[in-house]
């Protein structure tokens, strides 16, 4: 690690792009994880350039393992001191990754249902969370909560107060969708596919007041663009391509996933394909001024500017699925496209205000004046062509009489003199 190492407590959260490590392109960073029992990991965020862009974890056994999006889920429980190292490429394309991990025995590992650590198992169709009660939570805390449902648990939140980025609370849904939260905002309602997993982490400095929710379990409940601070993709590039899913085939069932493009002023997207099943699978699409578009089928919609920030999320049912979406987008301090596609032109002075008062009357006339110039051409060419097949007739029958008058001439010239073989040949020609 070239003697880039920042030693870590035991139990704590990891944020890469928020680290008071310097790092760098064609750099390497690391991190000790102090523990002499288990490391028990919820990851939180894995968005990096997988092929070049490298992270590592050795455990106290001196076993490696290399940690890519689809596999960091599966990574829970390493056997403690703990070793992290990120390496970079020279490429700017590393966008972060999140985890909170806290030491214990190797019994605690949170395998989603958070083994003997469930403070309470919430079976009933409604509820509330409060925690802690009357008193700050304690140093060092990791509680867990299970929300039994069969449908969506919808949350509503009533006060949250934690110490940001240093105690995290941890939602696992049903479908495996990890989010988390931290710091004194109040978050905003969510549905969270059930069964729903909450722990909650802190270090080793002061508690605070902690969190409180109430809860129902039924039908989905708020907008379709409320993606609970999980990304697949979070980014504020200058430009860019989202492709789902990645590599080709088809999506799967019962998904829901979401992309958020930050731009200063505007995201100008262009479409490469869209096909999904239609009215089932659907791509929603939500810019910064809360203007949402749903998008389902195999029709290629129209290139589109939209007001950024702007959030699209992908839910699919149970039933068939098909190949998935692709986009470009770049940012840009003027709205490219209009809604129709088409590529604004550029403003001009105010054009005088028209009289549309009796514009019936007016094309009327317009029609009826277009038909008598059409009449009045047509019958000069008839007239033209009259009088050219007149004139050519007058000349040709001119041509005929002189040379008739001429054969006569000639034949009466011949008559007197018989014997003028030059005179005859002349008429004979």
């Amino acid at each position: 690690c070239f003697g880039k190492v920042k030693e870590l407590g035991s139990s704590g959260i990891v944020d890469y792009l928020n680290s008071d490590v310097e790092y760098q392109n064609d750099d390497t960073v690391c991190w000790s994880l102090a523990c002499n029992m288990y490391v028990h990991f919820v990851w939180t965020l894995v968005d990096f350039e997988g092929a070049n862009d490298k992270l590592y974890l050795t455990d106290g056994n001196g076993r490696t393992l290399e940690i890519t999006a689809n596999i960091a889920n599966h990574v829970k429980v390493l056997k403690g001191e703990v070793m992290m190292r990120f390496s970079s490429d020279s490429l700017v394309s590393m966008n972060n990754f999140q985890l909170v991990y806290t030491c214990g025995p190797e019994e605690q590992g949170d395998d989603g249902n958070c083994g003997n650590l469930v403070q309470s198992n919430f079976t009933s169709p409604s509820g509330r969370l409060d925690y802690p009660i009357g008193q700050t939570y304690p140093a060092n805390d990791n509680k867990c909560w299970q929300i039994t449902c069969s449908d969506y648990v919808n949350i509503n939140w009533l006060a949250f107060n934690t110490k940001g980025e240093q105690d995290m609370l941890v939602f696992t849904d049903g479908l495996g969708s990890v989010m988390s939260y931290s710091g004194i905002a109040i978050p905003s309602a969510v549905s969270l596919k059930g069964n729903v997993k909450l722990r909650f982490y802190s270090n080793s400095g002061i508690g605070k007041d902690g969190f409180s929710f109430s809860y129902t379990c039924g039908a989905r409940v708020g907008s379709a663009a409320t993606c609970f601070g999980n990304y697949v993709l979070d980014t504020s590039a200058a430009g860019g391509a989202i492709d789902y899913p990645v590599g080709g085939g088809s999506y799967q069932n019962d998904e829901d996933k979401c992309w958020r493009v930050t731009c200063a002023r505007y995201v100008n997207i262009e479409w490469l394909l869209l096909d999904t099943e239609g009215g089932r699978d659907l791509l929603t699409v939500t810019d910064e001024d809360g203007v949402a578009t749903q998008l389902s089928g195999t029709s290629m919609p129209n290139r589109v500017t939209w007001k950024g920030n702007t959030v699209m999320r992908f839910t699919t049912n149970s039933g068939g699925v098909a190949k998935g979406f692709k986009l470009r987008w770049t940012c840009g301090e003027a709205r490219q496209y209009n809604e129709t596609g088409v590529t604004p032109q550029p403003s001009g002075p105010p054009l005088p205000p028209t009289d549309t008062s009796g514009s019936s009357a007016s094309n009327d006339n317009k029609t009826k004046n277009i038909l008598l110039v059409m009449i009045v051409a047509l019958t000069a060419v008839v007239l033209c062509l009259g009088i050219a097949v007149i004139v050519m007739y007058s000349r040709k029958r001119k041509q005929r009489t002189d040379a008739i008058e001429k054969y006569m001439g000639l034949c009466q010239m011949a008559e007197r003199r018989p014997h003028d073989t030059t005179r005859f040949t002349q008429v004979v020609v």
